[in-house]
């Protein structure tokens, strides 16, 4: 297969971020030049079906995947490693990135040629919301993590009417310590949502405590997630006890 051929299997992945079939085309043409790329790939999509399917992946493909990235990421990567704070991969691919919000519309060109990003974190994000809400990249979220960025009600409010914002299924706003129940209400104008991190806010939604002997942390629901219920309805979002992985989504 030519370079050419490869740039254009890489065009497909980036244009539909949420189909894994390019992504297996993609591994099938360099297979035979590039192994470890194709079983990156390979591995991590196998890992995202079982997780899908609501099963237990394979841990040999957990291992090997983390493996690859461990020895191979910044090589895969290309310009984005310079572009970003921080970047993960999933389904194969540079999903998952950090940035500042200074920085967000210079990564996001890079990110439109070389990764389907599906889920972003954005720091130093206190009074410029509406940057954030301009970006086209938005459209392809399914996480945001927008955490201990000292947001309020109304930044929350402004975020849930963006129609970009449709597909999203996590947010994260936790640490942001003046939210409270409006800027959680508002949430409810985000059709897709299946979880939110409200830790560390005025009205955090669960309430997790280890036991005494160090055995498994119980997760509970919070008074607030309770009143929220009541005026909302049994929201996705408000009835889920654990994120769910970032393979899942």
């Amino acid at each position: 297969m030519t370079s050419i051929h490869h740039g254009r299997l890489i065009d497909q992945i980036v244009a539909a971020p949420d189909d894994m079939e390019p992504r297996r085309a993609y591994a099938d043409s360099v297979r035979g030049v590039e192994p470890d790329r194709a079983a990156l790939i390979d591995r991590q999509l196998a890992v995202r079906a079982a997780y899908r399917a609501g099963t237990a992946p394979n841990e040999r493909d957990v291992a090997a995947a983390r493996d690859l990235v461990r020895r191979f990421g910044d090589r895969w990567c290309g310009p984005i490693a310079s572009a970003v704070d921080k970047y993960a991969y999933w389904g194969g691919f540079v999903e998952e990135v950090r940035v500042t919000v200074d920085r967000l519309a210079e990564a996001a060109v890079v990110l439109r040629g070389f990764a389907p990003v599906r889920m972003l974190t954005v720091t130093k994000l206190r009074g410029r919301m509406p940057e954030l809400l301009a970006e086209p990249l938005l459209a392809q979220l399914v996480v945001l993590d927008i955490g201990e960025n000292g947001l309020v009600d109304a930044d929350l409010v402004a975020l849930a009417a963006c129609p970009a914002l449709a597909k999203l299924a996590v947010i994260r706003v936790a640490g942001n310590v003046e939210v409270d129940y409006p800027g959680l209400r508002a949430l409810a104008g985000l059709p897709g949502l299946r979880f939110v991190d409200g830790d560390d806010t005025r009205v955090p939604l669960r309430i997790r405590t280890q036991d005494w002997d160090g055995g498994a942390a119980e997760v509970n629901y919070t008074a607030a997630q309770g009143t929220l219920e009541a005026e909302l309805g049994k929201l996705p979002w408000l009835e889920a006890l654990e994120r769910p992985s970032n393979h899942a989504l």
